[in-house]
């Protein structure tokens, strides 16, 4: 089974493709280039800006259009917030997993059959963070951690709280188990990423 994936916006986004990318390769998939031939294509979509969502947009239809045969899934901010615009762009068959159902994607893709399938839920009535890990990021001797997700400030021009919910922070001993792990695997240098760092750890007890 070969697999690929493509990633619009944020360092978050990109730690949570390497973390499907590593998910798929414990199943045995091999990991491909996007503009090569594979079984099952993801996008992991963004939507902070009118332009990413185009671009999540021209991707999907480009694939869609190109991949007759393969399966593919969209997932991420976009897919969270603009599911119905998604369907209107690309209404051949495409699978569209929201931001609360990201961690489940490796078995849904193996598991759901060719044709519409949508687990787009309410990403506010998420309370604690998906537990992704990464051992590597591509070959890189440089990588991101995860320690953060969602934000709670609800600013007047911003999306994100909508798009990846409340904030949720990787407990600490979780984050310390990540970085040795990285570090165990060749990483030199390990950058903390989140969507609002600035709230790590509001949450936890």
């Amino acid at each position: 089974m070969r697999v690929a994936l493509y990633t619009l916006g944020c360092k978050v986004n990109q730690f949570e493709t390497a973390a499907l990318a590593e998910g798929f390769i414990s199943r045995g998939a091999d990991i491909v280039n996007y503009t090569q031939e594979a079984d099952i294509y993801v996008v992991n979509t963004c939507t902070v800006t009118s332009r990413a969502a185009y671009q999540s947009r021209q991707i999907l239809r480009k694939l869609r259009r190109s991949r007759k045969k393969s399966r593919i899934i969209a997932t991420g901010c976009y897919v969270q917030m603009g599911a119905q615009e998604i369907l209107e762009a690309v209404p051949e068959q495409v699978c569209l997993v929201g931001n609360g159902q990201k961690a489940r994607l490796v078995d849904l893709a193996l598991e759901i059959e060719d044709g519409m399938e949508f687990y787009v839920g309410s990403i506010s009535r998420v309370t604690t963070i998906a537990p992704f890990t990464v051992k590597r990021q591509l070959g890189r001797t440089r990588a991101f951690v995860r320690i953060q997700d969602g934000c709670n400030s609800f600013c007047t021009y911003c999306i994100v709280p909508y798009a990846r919910g409340r904030s949720r922070s990787l407990a600490p001993e979780l984050v310390e188990k990540q970085v040795k792990t990285m570090i165990q695997e060749g990483i030199k240098e390990v950058v903390f990423t989140g969507i609002h760092i600035g709230m790590y750890g509001e949450d936890l007890p």
